[in-house]
């Protein structure tokens, strides 16, 4: 058998076809091709447009991710080669990244106005879509595990602003609930203030303080005044480790900075290498 050297953080997802399994992506995506060839259908067009068919007739239970909300993937370090060119000069937070479900919960002023109307909109968000329905999902277990729904409205309505709450869900029934949870738990990693279209992202420090005081878990953050390693193996040496919530190798790290927006991942091999993903 021919032998093979690698430099220590060689990237292996190619090299051993990994694959990560996710059933809920899968079926967001085949949902999403589902739900495109729902609207190129001209009758369902033409149709739609009347309230007592979108009422009686077309009840989707999940629509598209709202467009005033960032989606939450990250991309990893690789596709960043000039990294180091770009960013060595900044201070960097790092974050440990937790194997679940991208989740994210949001309470926006309704633009309809009138007496009987909500001050507040609630949703639930997944990765790709808002879903419409409170069901079993991991989803909306969390919202009504926290009480998101009255807690954000009434920071809301504290504040005068809406806010965008998004974390990793994990637990039972989540990625082969790897953290051993007996239940189900959100991490967040991103608080944002929303209000006439504009939003304003909390950095780490304010993250925490907030969960704190509704009583939410907040990310692993590892380091909080991180600068840059010049190659990528290094990057990917401060992935490695065990995780803060089992005694497993972490999944690997988030890497932000708030000022300059920018932020990527890097993935633990180890984790890879464990789980086969």
């Amino acid at each position: 058998m021919r032998k093979i050297l690698l430099s220590e953080g060689t990237d292996l997802t190619e090299l051993l076809g990994v694959r990560k399994y996710d059933p809920q992506a899968e079926f967001e995506r085949k949902e999403a091709e589902r739900l495109a060839a729902i609207d190129k259908n001209r009758m369902h067009k033409f149709l739609k447009r009347y309230a007592w068919y979108r009422k009686l007739v077309f009840k989707p239970a999940r629509t598209q991710f709202p467009s005033f909300i960032h989606k939450t993937d990250e991309d990893r370090i690789q596709l960043f080669p000039d990294y180091f060119e770009k960013w060595g000069h900044l201070k960097f937070t790092i974050t440990e990244k937790v194997d679940g479900q991208s989740a994210t919960y949001f309470c926006v002023p309704n633009p309809k106005k009138g007496l009987f109307r909500k001050k507040w909109l609630f949703g639930v968000c997944s990765r790709n879509f808002q879903l419409l329905k409170p069901d079993k999902s991991s989803y909306w277990t969390i919202a009504k595990e926290l009480d998101l729904e009255n807690k954000m409205k009434t920071w809301c309505d504290k504040n005068r602003i809406g806010l965008i709450i998004q974390g990793e869900a994990v637990g039972v029934g989540i990625q082969g609930n790897k953290y051993n949870k007996e239940g189900m738990e959100l991490f967040v990693f991103n608080v944002t203030e929303y209000t006439h279209g504009k939003s304003r992202n909390y950095n780490q420090m304010e993250q925490t303080l907030f969960c704190w005081e509704q009583g939410l878990k907040a990310v692993w953050v590892l380091n909080n005044n991180a600068l840059l390693k010049p190659i990528i193996p290094e990057m990917v040496g401060l992935a490695m480790g065990i995780s803060n919530e089992a005694n497993i190798p972490r999944e690997g790290i988030v890497v932000r900075n708030y000022d300059n927006h920018v932020s990527f991942k890097v993935v633990n091999p180890d984790f890879l290498l464990k789980y086969g993903e």
